[in-house]
Order: structure tokens, then C-alpha cells, then sequence
């Protein structure tokens, strides 16, 4: 069935390619601009900095690694959070839960990307800004701290902990031993551009192919089920974020439907961390469970501070 699709999907757009050639010339060519735009200015150097800090962090302690993949995660975007987990798994260190966690949890948009894209053409007071960061990052804080008394409750039914020195190292029953003595070379700074590179590269392709979806579905919106038009910003994160601030929703319909656009991240940020965690082999029901939760919890935190802070 997934073969039929596929080369089904395949046909198709040779069809719209020999049919149409300007509408795949015009996708691709808005697709290289949002490459050029808002990827490569708001993502690649922090690429280069997270590669060459990296080792630094890893010699400070056990916890520092935990701490860069927050800190990575949270400020510099998708897919980053996603990478640096990824790296610090294969390197040996996070287990096999934890790399689950972090990769999808601290995988987010960035705080640029937020006020400087998302919520930038909005005619928000600052009162209301305050409240779309709160919720945004209030409700990935809310879903880590769950996360964390729940899996330390399983760990402690499943297998009791005899000190506390272990139940540092554990995670839902899974120990991960750390050598934080051994020394960790540096990675030359041409190293870490030449790898920023390929992996803006790839990214970039994945913003171009998902834009050419998107925008086949947004011209065949017509003739498709109303709850697939629906779903059309979800495709690609830059493109749904423009459809929805274009809409003729009210501003805080606009700003709710932007957040939990923002905190799910689109069909194009979930290929592109899917292509950078391929070689650990992240669970992806955890992930998209995890998306889903944080979509919740940003909304109902949204709704809930409007009211009470602007509303009232």
C-alpha cells in the first residue's frame, strides 16, 4: 500500500511537472527563498557554535549534556535539539528513553523565530507576546516535569533504586553509565562549518520538496475534504505559519492555531529530525505523542492566560 502511494504521489507530480512547469519552478523557487531567508540566517550558525561547543559542555559533568541539549534545543530551533541528541546517543550519552525524551521534547522552534516570524506580523500588545512565550515554553516545561515524575515512578516499581547516586544515572528503569573523567577532543572549527553545510543542505531540501506539497494542496484545496484543507499549514511550518496569518480567523484564533503550528513543528520538521535521529532509531509514537501533548497543553495554557490576564 505505502509502495502504490508513493509511486502514486511520484506520477503525479512528473504529470504537474511536464503539465504545469511553472508551478514547479515557482514552488521551488519559494522554497530556495525561505531556505535563503529564514533558514540559513535564523539556524546556521547555530549550528557551527553547537558543534564546535559541544565537547566543551561534555566535559563539565553529567548533568552539562542534559543541560546543552535544553539550552541547543530550546534557542536555536528545529531541527537542533533533535541533532544534539542524536549525537550525544551515539557518543554514549543518554539511554535509549532519554534520547526519546530529549530529541522530541527540547526539538522546538526558537525564540527568534517566534517573535521575529510567527507572532511579527500579529498587532499583539506586549502583555499578549508575554503570554504566547509563556505558553509556549510553559508547556514544554509542564509535559518534562510530568514526564519525569511518571518515568521515576515506573523506575521505582519496576526495579527499587538503592542510592541516590544511582537513581541519578536511571530513567524509566534504564541505567546509562557516564565516564566523565575521559577527555573529549575538540572538533576543528573547519570540521564543524563543512558539517553545518550538509546539514543546512539537507534541510533545505526537505523545504523545498514539502513546499511543492504544500502548494499542490493549497491550488487542489477546492476539490478536497474540508478537514484536509484543514490540515494544510501543518504540512510545512514557514508556509502554514503566512496561510494562517493571512486568514480571516480572529487574532487570537490566529495566535492559538500559530502556537500549536509552532510547538507540533509541521510534516517538514518531522522529516527532517526523522532523516537526522535515523541512526538511533527514534520511537516515533513517542514523538508524536509527545507533539500532540505539548499542542494541547499551549492551547489550553493560551486560552487560560488570555482570559485571565486580558480578558478579565
Amino acid at each position: 500500500m505505502k509502495r502504490i502511494l508513493l509511486l502514486s504521489s511520484i506520477l503525479i507530480f512528473l504529470m504537474i511537472g511536464v503539465l504545469y512547469p511553472g508551478f514547479i519552478i515557482n514552488g521551488v523557487t519559494k522554497g530556495l527563498i525561505i531556505w535563503c531567508n529564514k533558514l540559513i540566517p535564523t539556524l546556521f550558525p547555530f549550528l557551527i557554535l553547537c558543534s564546535y561547543g559541544q565537547p566543551y559542555f561534555l566535559q563539565l559533568s553529567k548533568v552539562s549534556c542534559r543541560v546543552y541539549i535544553m539550552i541547543s534545543g530550546l534557542l536555536c530551533g528545529y531541527p537542533v535539539g533533535a541533532k544534539c541528541s542524536t549525537d550525544l546517543k551515539v557518543a554514549g550519552y543518554l539511554s535509549e528513553l532519554e534520547f526519546n525524551l530529549y530529541a522530541s521534547l527540547f526539538n522546538q522552534a526558537s525564540p527568534m523565530f517566534l517573535s521575529g516570524f510567527v507572532l511579527y506580523r500579529l498587532s499583539l500588545s506586549f502583555t499578549e507576546k508575554i503570554v504566547c512565550f509563556v505558553s509556549f515554553y510553559g508547556a514544554i516545561l509542564i509535559l518534562y516535569i510530568s514526564i519525569k515524575i511518571l518515568s521515576n515512578n515506573l523506575a521505582s516499581k519496576i526495579s527499587p533504586l538503592k542510592d541516590k547516586t544511582n537513581a541519578s544515572n536511571h530513567i524509566g528503569g534504564h541505567r546509562i553509565t557516564i565516564d566523565t573523567e575521559k577527555h573529549i577532543e575538540p572538533v576543528p572549527l573547519d570540521t564543524c562549518i563543512q558539517n553545518s553545510i550538509t546539514l543546512i543542505l539537507k534541510l533545505g531540501t526537505y523545504v523545498i520538496l514539502f513546499t511543492l506539497i504544500f502548494d499542490a494542496l493549497f491550488f487542489t484545496a477546492q476539490y478536497l475534504p474540508s478537514f484536509i484543507e484543514k490540515l494544510i499549514p501543518f504540512i510545512e511550518l514557514t508556509n502554514g505559519v503566512i496561510y494562517i496569518q493571512n486568514s480571516s480567523m480572529s487574532l487570537y484564533q490566529k495566535t492559538g492555531i500559530l502556537l500549536c503550528l509552532s510547538a507540533f513543528g509541521g510534516g517538514c520538521v518531522t522529516a527532517q529530525t526523522k532523516s537526522i535521529t535515523d541512526t538511533c532509531h527514534l520511537s516515533w509514537k513517542y514523538y508524536m505523542l509527545i507533539k500532540l501533548s505539548q499542542m494541547i497543553v499551549t492551547y489550553l495554557l493560551f486560552k487560560i492566560l488570555i482570559i485571565i490576564f486580558i480578558v478579565i
